[in-house]
């Protein structure tokens, strides 16, 4: 599989095959622009989107009342129309993500892309009923105790009311229960998939990650606001196969040392990090941060 950084975002680079007529039709009408389109074989594609309105940053974006909404659900049709909706994996990339892949033509003054890729060899989970006891995004009393599909364990401990940083009618943010630099949110409503969301549903999930207790503005070395840049590294969605917990949740990944600061004197985040399978432990009060963690993107 060829690396992102072999790959040009240029619907001018690729071969004419793989950016074809009913791409091109379907996003002139929506309000996104699909960028480019990546096949490799016959089981792994790749899409990626931007947006028609231009703002500094991505939470200027998701500020704005109805972009936000019109955006998702154009490209949730989209996806649908390409046949990948099912079962893929979504990467939301600010501009000011040291993740940022440089866009050409007419996404290139755009201040994020979305990156969707999808492998058919990775099997689809059995169909199972979506329950609340247990969940930590919906049993919130419930000390967390599971372990994910790539075998991670969270030991008993805090519960996920103890993590929880925000919530409103439609959407919860927690602190990451295994200790990572990432904050998940989900619907209050369980769903597996955005297309069981409304559109406002859909929104929600993702302005309640940049809510004032998740992720706190930067700031400058004399404290003033840097509004320029977004306060999150990428956003993360996983459908289908690509799920680790079976139920829709985003993770926003942060900047690994900035969010170390920041959570390190909050006790349920220092006890989750000392059972991390993950992460190291959290050095004594007064130490140098822990060196930064690479990326993976799940």
């Amino acid at each position: 599989m060829a690396t992102l950084e072999s790959l040009v975002v240029s619907t001018t680079a690729l071969p004419a095959p793989l950016l074809h007529t009913r791409c091109r039709a379907n996003c002139s009408r929506a309000h996104l622009a699909l960028c480019a389109c990546y096949r490799r074989g016959r089981h792994y594609r790749e899409l990626h989107y931007a947006p028609r309105l231009h703002t500094p940053t991505f939470e200027a974006f998701a500020r704005r009342t109805r972009a936000l909404p019109q955006f998702l659900e154009a490209l949730w049709r989209h996806l649908e129309l390409e046949g990948v909706a099912h079962s893929h994996r979504l990467t939301l990339v600010p501009r000011s993500s040291p993740h940022w892949q440089r866009l050409a033509g007419a996404a290139a003054a755009a201040s994020f892309y979305v990156r969707v890729t999808q492998d058919n060899l990775l099997p689809l989970p059995p169909e199972r009923p979506l329950k609340r006891a247990g969940n930590p995004s919906y049993d919130l009393a419930t000390p967390l105790n599971y372990t994910d599909r790539l075998g991670h364990h969270v030991q008993p401990g805090p519960r996920s009311c103890d993590l929880l940083l925000h919530e409103d009618r439609r959407a919860r943010a927690f602190l990451d229960a295994q200790g990572r630099p990432l904050y998940i949110v989900s619907p209050r409503r369980p769903a597996r998939s955005p297309g069981e969301l409304t559109p406002a549903e859909h929104a929600a999930l993702w302005r309640a990650a940049f809510a004032r207790n998740v992720l706190p503005p930067r700031r400058r070395g004399d404290g003033a606001a840097v509004e320029a840049r977004d306060r999150f590294e990428v956003a993360v969605v996983n459908v289908g196969a690509t799920q680790n917990l079976p139920h829709l949740h985003l993770k926003v990944w942060d900047d690994e040392r900035a969010h170390e600061e920041l959570w390190r004197g909050n006790a349920s985040y220092r006890k989750l990090r000392a059972g991390s399978a993950q992460m190291p432990p959290l050095d004594e009060e007064g130490g140098a941060p822990s060196p930064p963690m690479r990326f993976y993107g799940v």
